[in-house]
């Protein structure tokens, strides 16, 4: 156990993922070294998704909300 970190909170986000339909933002997230952990396409709407952990993510996220201010 790492002292002054929030173990509860990391394990119990730690299963948690994202799926990404904007294939710009995913392109992004690869770009910033993030690799996806699984890939597919939706069986109604037929469009392409990536899926990446959500703690990996979270800091990647803000660059690219702030990507384009």
């Amino acid at each position: 156990m790492v002292k002054g970190s929030d173990n509860v909170t990391e394990q119990k986000d730690k299963g948690k993922v994202v799926y990404i339909y904007n294939r710009e933002q995913a392109s992004y997230y690869m770009s910033q070294g993030i690799m996806a952990k699984a890939t597919g396409v939706h069986p109604k709407t037929k469009r392409i998704w990536y899926m990446f952990g959500f703690n990996e993510t979270s800091k990647v996220y803000d660059q690219w909300c702030l990507r384009n201010r």
